[in-house]
């Protein structure tokens, strides 16, 4: 595992520590779910693209 996929999956875990909350302040209703939902899936993938897409390239 190189600096780039390990700086991607930081970034990653960072984006779900502060963009929950962030979802769940501003958003109502189903609003939540979906949006909390839409940032989990983008996360997961963007990690699991660093580790196997990165990993392919090198």
């Amino acid at each position: 595992m190189n600096w780039q996929q390990i700086l991607i999956i930081v970034i990653g875990a960072l984006l779900l520590i502060g963009g929950l909350p962030a979802i769940w302040r501003f958003a109502k209703g189903s609003a939540r779910i979906i949006l909390s939902v839409i940032l989990f899936l983008v996360i997961v993938a963007l990690i699991w693209w660093a580790i196997t897409g990165l990993a392919a390239a090198v």
